[in-house]
């Protein structure tokens, strides 16, 4: 899987094909846990109200 994190989320399978991931919250907490690149990510910055 290839992922956009630059402007708006994206997301592709390995063989190119978009893949459409319909929730804002979703789609945020991906973003969130792609950003750190392979470091752990303290459970406090997944959870905002």
């Amino acid at each position: 899987m290839r992922f956009g994190v630059l402007g708006p989320l994206e997301v592709w399978t390995a063989d190119g094909a978009p893949v459409h991931v319909p929730e804002s919250k979703v789609r945020a907490l991906l973003a969130a846990l792609l950003v750190p690149a392979g470091r752990p990510l303290p459970v406090e910055a997944l959870i905002r109200e």
